[in-house]
């Protein structure tokens, strides 16, 4: 955009300017078209909110969409990039207990599932598409996508992309023929077909018989009956199970050949009105099964109970509590969870806790966010309004974009939304709930909306890693000299630059009565680099390539210890690990697929699967979420920055019913030719405030530790303390016997990455020394008290450490590093 001569400035150019220069970066960001400005302009400054002008909703639709249920459609004729609407925020919150702060306000709630369409009746259930591609582009048959599949007994015919006249079908499949000839099955959802008697004409004269079709979300809605009275022989109409069901329409929906390869049955949309015992007894391997459409009545209990390995179940939540103990008697013995909550809970869930967990468990397939990295880097979260919230997924055929606005001068947020393709009056609205997403990635945020289709095979995700992080050796300290550093016995002074006061403060400061060394050092302070001894840089790390340190000065970094200090590197590093933590960095491809695979073989065999999420690129707890949702993980990951997400541990060792984990402070004085780590013989225990339990994840006082930050009352329970009562509480396990394991997995953790740590030759860095803060919690998941590396943290908050009144920390500290005098505060490992 050209930018207005200053001298020929009306009021309303300059007003338009002055939108325009605070928010033009946020614009180019979006990717938002320079020719709707000034609509955006006159919209925003005005408050005009006209969509529902050229746009309405059908509440009369019978057919279910996702992720969106009740679809929105355009009026009028649209043109793309013609004009801009603005869609309004339902709510907004930066907490990070999105679903938690929704679920208890009733008018939120009530709004989001009479707009989501997650009626409590739930009499049609989720309508899941079997292929994720589809298209909402205008009626032209040009642009279809038209392609055959294997199914049991045949083939299946699946047409995208607005079909209008079935006559006009051009099949471009060198095995047309063949495929016409075994077809038993013509998957024609979301075209424009309104001609019934054409369509059962045309495969009449094709194929032997169908047993299953699927119009619907056409220009006319087909009703059952008449599909059924064309098709006689059906077993499925339009996602529904007919009376004439086998196993068949089994095989049918879970892409399998056979009955004995279903581990996972989505027949969620099936509208079960009669079990059948004779073909739910073929399902012998199957450990999900989702029937969220389909009445829970004595017979389907029956039926349910002879499924040797069935471990999950969904189902509408008004037969939730039908699965719950009563007497210390399940209903279906082997099933360990309904709707992703155990069965073998102490009480029956009231129905209002049902209703809110229901809004929970779907919350986050509709959740939106963006960050104000110029007030904070926590994102908030929101819900849009009725518009928002009915645009269904067009997947990469969508015809509007959506994306996020802040208005600086208002300080209020908006969603934007444009036309990229021109829409046709009549032509249902989407957006790329995806987009810029590579394939593999688009796979994955698919299970948001539709997580009883299976993934695909790991060969398929092209082996993509992330770029970087597969290289252990990324190179983010400094060039060095390897000559060694000889300690001169006869050096009393050592200059010391440092960004911290904390730090200058101490070193200063003499050591306590009878705590001083055999040969006292003497710290003085300098203000550059070039003068000192001793760079001690807390801060940041130091980022100068190219200028390498003069022979005999010291630094507290080593040169990749990213290896231990990035949360996404330290995952990797970790993961064979006894004293690691399952976990994934979702910033890579074949990691992010490797959890989610993880995440449903968990959720399939009814396993502890609870996860914690937490931002690469942040400390302090600063947004770390804990949850059970796939969806919330997967919505993380659209937060700035990359993600790491963790198995949570399911049993860890407590302390006075609290969980708890003990920060270490470590020194490293030697990488090369051999490890040489030492321990601070104090450490850190941080207790949460209240009782552990394996719920109410987004109670931040009941799962996380480090509270200080963030206004909680966490308490810290001195070293000899917790140590004393740690001895009464768990007579199996002295605490003299657990230091021993927490030293051993301390050392192994830096022998781990040895390699990692120090340049390719692996050359002696005897002018690195560092210190790490390394966090601790104890899973007894097993009886054997094992300890669990959280993460080890470059530049720690030490001060709890410096505070101690019998020692100056930081100076002994000092002392053993840079003069070679270990103070017996000081243990090696």
């Amino acid at each position: 955009m050209q930018p207005f001569p200053e001298d020929k400035l009306t009021p309303e150019h300059l007003h338009f300017k002055n939108f325009l220069e605070p928010h033009i970066d946020q614009l180019i960001h979006l990717q938002f078209p320079k020719e709707l400005y000034q609509h955006l302009y006159h919209k925003i400054t005005n408050n005009v909110f006209n969509a529902g002008e050229v746009m309405q909703l059908n509440s009369k639709a019978t057919h279910a969409m996702r992720p969106a249920l009740l679809p929105l459609y355009a009026k009028v004729d649209i043109q793309a990039e013609s004009d801009v609407f603005l869609i309004d925020q339902l709510y907004t919150t930066m907490e990070r207990a999105l679903e938690d702060q929704v679920a208890k306000i009733d008018k939120v709630r009530d709004v989001c599932l009479q707009l989501m369409q997650l009626d409590v009746e739930l009499e049609k259930g989720d309508k899941p598409r079997q292929t994720e591609e589809h298209s909402s582009a205008a009626s032209n048959n040009k642009n279809l996508d038209v392609q055959f599949r294997e199914v049991r007994d045949g083939t299946v015919l699946i047409v995208r992309g607005g079909l209008d006249n079935i006559n006009s079908l051009c099949i471009p499949d060198e095995n047309k023929d063949q495929n016409l000839k075994k077809l038993v099955a013509i998957e024609f959802r979301d075209n424009s077909l309104d001609n019934l008697d054409e369509i059962v004409a045309f495969f009449k004269e094709q194929a032997h018989q169908i047993l299953a079709i699927d119009l619907s979300g056409n220009r006319k809605e087909f009703s059952a009956q008449e599909l059924l009275a064309a098709f006689p022989n059906a077993e499925l109409i339009n996602g529904e199970l007919t009376e004439a069901y086998s196993d068949w329409a089994f095989c049918y929906l879970a892409g399998k050949h056979s009955t004995s390869e279903i581990s996972h049955l989505p027949l969620n949309e099936c509208n079960i009105q009669r079990w059948k015992r004779d073909e739910f007894a073929k399902l012998v391997n199957c450990v999900e099964l989702n029937v969220r459409s389909s009445i829970i009545n004595k017979e389907a209990l029956e039926v349910l109970r002879q499924l040797p390995k069935l471990r999950s179940l969904f189902t509408s939540w008004k037969y939730q509590s039908m699965f719950y103990a009563e007497n210390g008697e399940l209903p279906v013995p082997q099933l360990k969870k309904v709707n992703r909550k155990f069965t073998n809970l102490p009480t029956v869930p009231e129905e209002n806790h049902l209703v809110a967990a229901f809004v929970k468990d779907n919350l986050w397939k509709f959740a939106e966010t963006y960050t104000l990295q110029h007030l904070t880097y926590d994102p908030v979260w929101y819900l849009m309004d009725v518009v928002g919230l009915s645009i269904d997924n067009g997947h990469r055929l969508a015809n509007f974009q959506i994306a996020p606005f802040y208005y600086i001068e208002k300080q209020e947020a908006y969603t934007l939304m444009w036309p990229v393709r021109n829409v046709q009056a009549g032509e249902r609205i989407t957006r790329d709930y995806s987009y810029g997403a590579s394939d593999v990635m688009r796979t994955l945020f698919n299970q948001i909306w539709h997580p009883e289709v299976p993934l695909p095979d790991a060969s398929k995700t092209s082996g993509a890693t992330g770029g970087e992080f597969v290289n252990p050796k990324k190179k983010t300290a400094f060039d060095v000299k390897p000559e060694a550093i000889v300690v001169d016995p006869k050096k009393k002074t050592y200059r010391v630059c440092c960004d911290s006061k904390l730090v200058r403060d101490a070193v200063l400061t003499p050591h306590p009565k009878g705590k001083s060394p055999a040969r006292p050092a003497n710290y003085t302070l300098v203000g550059s680099f070039s003068e000192a001894d001793i760079l001690w840089i807390v801060h940041d790390h130091y980022t100068n390539p190219m200028e390498e340190l003069p022979r005999g000065q010291y630094i507290n970094q080593y040169q990749y210890e990213h290896n231990l200090t990035s949360k996404p590197y330290f995952s990797f590093n970790s993961q064979e690990k006894p004293w690691g933590i399952q976990s994934y960095f979702m910033g890579s491809e074949e990691h992010a697929y490797k959890c989610v695979k993880e995440f449903k073989r968990r959720e399939a065999a009814g396993e502890h699967n609870i996860w914690i999420v937490k931002p690469s690129n942040l400390t302090r707890s600063a947004g770390i979420v804990v949850t059970d949702n796939l969806a919330c993980i997967l919505k993380w990951m659209n937060t700035p920055g990359d993600i790491v997400a963790s198995i949570y541990l399911e049993k860890p060792a407590l302390f006075k019913k609290h969980k708890f984990d003990l920060r270490y402070i470590v020194l490293l004085d030697s990488i090369h030719p051999e490890v040489k780590v030492y321990t601070y013989d104090r450490f850190k225990a941080r207790i949460a405030p209240e009782e552990f339990a394996l719920n109410d994840l987004d109670n931040f006082q009941k799962h996380f530790t480090v509270q200080q930050y963030h206004g909680g009352s966490g308490s810290t329970v001195a070293c000899t303390e917790f140590v004393r009562e740690w001895n009464k509480e768990h007579t199996d396990m002295p605490f003299d016997q657990l230091q021993k394991k927490i030293n051993g997995a301390i050392r192994d953790m830096f022998v781990t990455v040895q390699d990692k740590l120090s340049d390719d030759n692996h050359a002696a860095s005897p002018h690195c020394k560092a210190l790490y803060g390394v966090d601790i919690m104890i899973d007894n998941s097993n009886g054997d008290y094992q300890p669990k590396i959280l993460e080890c943290n470059f530049s720690p908050d030490a001060s709890f450490f410096q505070n101690m009144e019998d020692r100056n920390f930081f100076r002994e500290v000092f002392d053993f590093l840079f003069t070679g005098q270990k103070a017996d505060s000081i243990v090696e490992l």
